[in-house]
């Protein structure tokens, strides 16, 4: 049989909500990052919301452009070859099994 115990039950979900705020919360800055400027996010204290720089951040990003302090990294000539990597695999181990 099982026993009702509301405040364990609230504990828990507390506990779990806290969980998912621990985890979540470093995520949210990374991607609130990625929308400011670099002299924005080495202010003290960091913006919390959105900058209007997320156009612009992220096309630099894809195409490997980054100025100043960014990345001059394709990330988008990185993803297509991530994606036919997983495909060749994928493909290759459904052949390999049948």
């Amino acid at each position: 049989m099982v026993e009702r115990r509301p405040f364990l039950t609230f504990l828990s979900h507390a506990v779990l909500v806290l969980g998912v705020l621990v985890v979540a919360f470093p995520l949210y800055l990374t991607f609130i990052a990625s929308t400011q400027t670099a002299q924005a996010i080495v202010q003290t204290p960091m913006p919390l919301l959105p900058g209007g720089h997320f156009i612009e951040n992220y096309t630099a990003a894809w195409k490997g452009t980054g100025g100043g302090s960014g990345s001059k990294a394709p990330v988008g000539q990185m993803m297509v070859v991530s994606l036919v990597t997983a495909l060749v695999i994928a493909i290759g181990k459904i052949a390999i099994s049948l």
